[in-house]
């Protein structure tokens, strides 16, 4: 890696160090509210280290370290016994101090890691002159290499395999993840506080489920394979967080108060989600409280599957004052709204004001500090949510410095940045995110809106809106995000002139209204052009929506001709310039020219031409690139956040707040006084797994060996210690974990291997469907009990051991007879046949898509198969704005298979599949009804379509018995579909069948399974692939393999010999003396396929052809024959038997 590329996780010199204070809120609380929040914020930080369990193995240990370090001995001590210079010694604290703002050694924002800019000589210099050494070094000696390395895995959170997460187990991979979620859906459990382990002895998983409490674990068969719920995950510091939490119920100031913390501390104990439902209930209850909080597993950010959630704490205090403004600009909100520009078709009839207030925080657990927050998350938000705003945050980022402007711009920046983001801030969440309507078609037929209204955008009545069952994130997809944070921050500009707005957050004098409006402006617009550095030049791609969403702002204004970005490239700098005067005039209108058409589109569900707009708008060209280039040269850091300390003093009846310096001194001493008597050694059994998985670098390692002799490996790889190899392969000890030991310990090792493998590609073979047991004994589902015995009896006597020949044999049949038996015990059983049929048919699909059989288990997973199929396979997702997908129930996935020819496969080829599909009925249009009848909600679950039951253990949902999980009541069924809402169908698909495809392999095509009930999404569509044997090759990977035979005189002799080939035969020299099962490679005459993912459209790669010859030796000889021969014998050299090394390792 080069020095440029590895600053850029580097901790860089002079990162901002902001303190939060609130001793003024603090200190106005009575004393009552003062201990609330003192037991809340205790809890919070306990909260923060299991974050940092959760963000790498590890962060707990350099926090150890810290811990260690500092709690008898100062900064300026440590420093002097080391005798490092000023500049080293500076690294070092920097580095501490970043990792204690971000809970752990990868950033949270960005999750990219974090290394230090000194070396690793240097630190450890420092480590080892601690006065407590005797207990730093051997914590220091367990992540030293993990705090400097920086293999591919390592840069940034991930999957396993593409990057790091402590959310899974190493060897866990996507489709490990996705059949998970499948069973825990299938038990009606949420993944939030979960954590998925993969046992490699027999592929059973683990879910570590996060309490106090450790109950008997419960074993589940799902999909033919084994899962483990295993609770007390975190158990010591939850433990910490419920005792604080209970504490601080004696001080609560009502009754919802106290329910709320009691449900948080039940929760905690014992682990059931619905007790974090209810906790969130009573907060959005507890309204307008002098003392916020919020506490628990709460964002999925950090989840590379999104669904596991991050544990973080916060409590704040209420700023009265402030959130009058909030509160004033939401009453004012119906007076506003018509002053936006689409006509009132396009707006909701009624608008619904949310709680917005505005909060100073005493303490944020977690691995970074928000501006601001939406909670709670769904599914918990039916009963209503809060806005907070996080005033002392937004103040604490007032600078002295502002980039790209002149200075009389700059100087206007600082003075009004705090009053023009208010502004902003309100606008965008009450009027930005809180307004416009989706014109929509009800399941009856009838429409939301007047279809003789005008659609402005085309001058035209109304053409386009969302059928029954289609969402906004459904139809504009990966465009829904950054459309929507373009409107939010486009409605700011566009409302920040008006005066009433102007007048709410304090700003009377005309001048001082001029001012705000144009570094509103200008701080956005400004912000346009640094969040370009979001922007993947390489992929073209965007990477953040909200900096996408500002581009396209950016982009609109610079056509309205107000904005200048002048580069000055001989000094790497630039200057934006804004025109204030034109702002009123063409900036505003601009704005009304793109809110028009943005919101209009997402009314009308008119992605096409959203997306064409928006293509232009976030387009990067030369110019931009160039703006780029300097933005990334002027990257300033993200800041890192000191909190107070809180202290019980005067006999525990009053409480005092602690102030630090903004220093990485006092970052550090915060962190020590506040855990002084926290005992991270007893913590750091918490993360329940090892540093290193030695079980998959075995794995790395074993495939090394096996793919490549040890002569050409010694060649191959130029990072082993060469002698460590020879040792490994000459050592006599049979069993191959203990011989593969010494390699396990190298420096670095796990990072060499990723790249080794990579090198030789390190390929895991796909998983095929999982056999019924019904398909295991060869018989119908409909087989009677008697045909299930006689095929039992019939498949024991063929696979019982003792008849077979070779041990191999033996040891096959004794697998399947086990098999075999298995099958039977369930099926010759009528109660539990009865319970395995019902389990079936109730799994969504038998097949999850996995790896391919070429798949580098190394490469990225996402958007399989798009290039080919023109789909990705999606599932259901919220958006940042927690809007939900408010639909029925999702269809069911399809599963076909495919034979093709061997050359099919090999060239590429089309086919075309007919497959039964259930689809929507037109008659009721999918709602089960006779049209014109009736429909109400259903008594029994209220127009849910779930129960809540329990089973002893866990509290769950599931789908009403008396609606069947629609949440209607039907007066009178579809007299078509009989209320189902569904018939079956016959579909053709024509699909192309890429090159080098192979068996087992699956293209999958989103939404083309069988259609959801009452609107819900349709399930996926599987073809998966069978690729028929050819009569001479045997396909390995893109390798081919022949067997080529040879008489004994072209063996001996050598000869040139016709193979057949792929395209046309090839003629082979054979040499002199080949040997009985010796090969021949020709190279590039194997399959070609795309490397890694073969429909990614990245480069191909072909395979080899392998010759392997059978030398056949006569058994019968002519005369002749016979007596030449026995003349040669005369000739031959006679040897003496010898075991020879290679000989030896044959047995060891």
């Amino acid at each position: 890696m080069s020095e440029e590329e590895r600053k850029i996780y580097q901790v860089t010199e002079g990162t901002p160090i902001y303190f939060l204070g609130a001793k003024n809120s603090f200190d106005q609380l009575p004393n009552n509210e003062k201990f609330y929040a003192y037991y809340i914020s205790q809890a919070s930080w306990f909260a923060a280290i299991i974050s940092m369990y959760q963000t790498s193995l590890e962060s707990p240990y350099i926090f150890s370290i810290i811990l260690e370090l500092f709690k008898e001995e100062k900064p300026e001590d440590l420093k002097k016994s080391s005798g490092v210079d000023e500049k080293v010694f500076q690294g070092f604290m920097d580095y501490l101090a970043v990792f204690l703002g971000n809970m752990g050694n990868y950033r949270g924002f960005g999750d990219q890691k974090i290394v230090p800019r000194i070396t690793e000589e240097e630190f450890s210099k420092i480590i080892s002159s601690s006065t407590k050494k005797d207990v730093v070094i051997p914590l220091y000696e367990k992540v030293k290499d993990r705090i400097f390395s920086l293999s591919d895995e390592e840069k940034t959170l991930g999957f396993p395999g593409e990057g790091i997460s402590t959310y899974y187990s190493p060897n866990i991979r996507k489709p490990d993840i996705e059949l998970a979620q499948k069973f825990l859906d299938s038990i009606k459990l949420m993944p939030n506080t979960t954590r998925l382990f993969k046992n490699d002895e027999d592929g059973s998983f683990i879910i570590k489920m996060a309490s106090v409490e450790k109950q008997e674990e419960k074993t589940f068969t799902f999909e033919e394979k084994k899962f483990i719920l295993r609770y007390g995950d975190y158990s010591y510091l939850l433990k910490k967080m419920a005792e604080n939490l209970t504490k601080a119920i004696d001080y609560a100031s009502n009754e919802t108060e106290k329910k709320m913390l009691a449900a948080y501390a039940r929760h905690f104990t014992v682990g059931n989600i619905e007790d974090f439902a209810e906790s969130q209930y009573e907060w959005v209850k507890d309204k307008s409280p002098n003392v916020e909080t919020n506490i628990g597993f709460i964002e999925s950010y950090r989840d590379p599957m999104g669904v596991r959630c991050e544990s973080e704490g916060w409590v704040a205090c209420v700023d009265l004052e402030q959130s009058k403004k909030f509160a004033n600009l939401v009453a004012k909100a119906t007076e506003l709204i018509p002053n936006l520009p689409w006509p009132k078709d396009f707006e909701l009839e009624t608008f619904l004001a949310p709680d917005f207030t505005s909060i100073n925080v005493l303490t944020f657990g977690g691995s970074g500090v928000p501006l601001g927050i939406n909670v709670p998350n769904l599914p918990w938000r039916d009963r209503g949510f809060k806005n907070v705003n996080l005033q002392n945050v937004l103040l604490s980022r007032v600078t002295d410095k502002v980039s790209f402007l002149n200075k009389e711009d700059e100087e206007l920046a600082i003075k009004y940045f705090v009053g023009s983001f208010e502004v902003q801030v309100g606008l965008h969440e009450l009027l930005g995110h809180g307004t416009g309507k989706l014109l929509m078609e009800n399941p009856d037929g009838s429409l939301n809106f007047d279809p003789k209204a005008i659609d402005p955008t085309t001058g035209k009545p109304i053409a386009k809106w969302y059928k029954p069952g289609e969402t906004y994130d459904g139809k504009f997809t990966t465009l829904a995000s950054s459309m929507e944070e373009c409107r939010a921050e486009s409605v700011g500009l566009f409302l920040c002139v008006n005066d009433d707005v102007l007048r709410i957050f304090g700003f009377n004098d005309e001048k001082e209204k001029q001012n705000v409006i144009y570094i509103n402006w200008l701080w956005l617009l400004r912000s346009s052009v640094i969040g370009i550095e979001h922007y993947s030049p390489e992929q073209k791609l965007w990477k953040q929506a909200h900096c996408c969403a500002r581009f396209a702002i950016l982009r609109k204004v610079m056509e309205a001709g107000i904005i200048k970005i002048v580069l000055n490239e001989k000094e790497d700098n630039m200057t934006i310039e804004l025109d204030r005067d034109q702002i009123l005039s063409k900036g505003v209108q601009a704005m009304h020219d793109l809110l028009m058409h943005i919101n209009v589109y997402k009314s009308t569900g008119n992605y096409q031409d959203a997306k064409e707009m928006f293509d232009k708008l976030i387009f990067v060209d030369d110019f931009f690139l160039k703006v780029r280039k300097i933005v990334m040269l002027h990257k300033t850091p993200r800041p890192i956040y000191i909190q107070s300390n809180f202290k019980i003093e005067n006999d525990q009846k009053t409480i005092d707040v602690i102030e630090y310096e903004k220093t990485t001194d006092g970052m550090i001493q915060s962190f020590i006084e506040r855990f002084k008597d926290f005992s991270m050694e007893t913590s750091l059994s918490v993360g329940n797994h090892s540093l290193i998985s030695n079980s998959f670098i075995e794995k790395k390692i074993l495939f090394l060996f096996t793919k490549y002799p040890f002569s050409s490996l010694k060649k191959k790889t130029k990072t082993f210690p060469k002698t460590i190899l020879t040792k490994t392969f000459q050592t006599k000890i049979p069993n191959i974990k203990e011989r593969i030991k010494p390699i396990i310990k190298i420096k670095n090792i796990n990072s060499i291997l990723t790249k080794e493998c990579k090198q030789v590609r390190f390929y895991t073979s796909a998983p095929t469907p999982p056999k019924s047991l019904y398909e295991i004994l060869g018989v119908s589902k409909n087989a009677t009990k008697e045909e299930i015995k006689d095929k039992y009896y019939e498949l024991v006597k063929k696979n019982h051991p003792d008849i077979q020949k070779t041990e191999k044999d033996k040891k096959l049949a004794a697998e399947k007879l086990a098999e075999i038996n298995n099958a039977f015990e369930i099926l010759g059983n009528d109660e539990k046949r009865q319970n395995y049929d019902m389990e079936q048919s109730q799994s969504h699909s038998k097949f999850g898509f996995g790896f391919g059989a070429n798949q580098d288990i190394f490469s990225g997973f996402n958007d399989f198969f798009r290039s080919f199929t023109g789909q990705a396979h999606t599932g259901t997702s919220n958006t940042a704005y927690g809007h939900a997908n408010e639909t029925g129930r999702r269809g069911e996935d399809i599963r076909v298979r495919l034979e093709v020819d061997f050359m099919e496969a090999v060239k590429g080829c089309t086919k075309e599949i007919r497959y039964p599909r259930n689809i929507r009925c037109e008659k009721c249009i999918g709602t089960g009804s006779e049209p014109g009848t009736k429909v109400t909600k259903c008594d029994t679950c209220k127009g849910t379509g779930y129960v809540v039951g329990s089973n002893g253990v866990f509290h769950y949902q599931s789908p009403c018995n008396v609606c069947h999980g629609t949440g209607k009541k039907i007066e009178k069924y579809c007299s078509k579909c009989k209320g189902t809402g569904l018939f079956t169908s016959k579909e053709t698909l024509s699909l192309q069948i890429p090159q080098g495809i192979d068996s087992n392999q699956a293209i999958p095509f989103a939404q083309k399974g069988n259609q959801g009930i009452q609107g819900g999404e349709a399930g996926d569509l599987y073809v998966i692939i069978s690729v028929r044997d050819h009569p001479v090759f045997v396909r390995v990977n893109y390798d081919l393999h022949i067997q080529v035979p040879l008489n004994i005189s072209q063996a001996i002799l050598g000869s040139k010999i016709s193979i057949p080939t792929l395209d046309k035969d090839a003629l082979v020299n054979t040499p002199p003396g080949v040997q009985d099962g010796s090969i021949n490679i020709l190279k590039g005459k194997g399959i070609t396929g795309r490397a890694s993912n073969p429909f990614n459209s990245s480069y191909f790669v072909t395979g080899d052809l392998i010759i392997h010859y059978k030398v056949n030796i006569p058994s019968h000889l002519s005369k002749e024959q016979k007596d030449l021969i026995e003349k040669f014998s005369r000739f031959e050299k006679k040897e003496t038997p010898k075991a020879t090394e290679e000989f030896r390792r044959k047995f060891q």
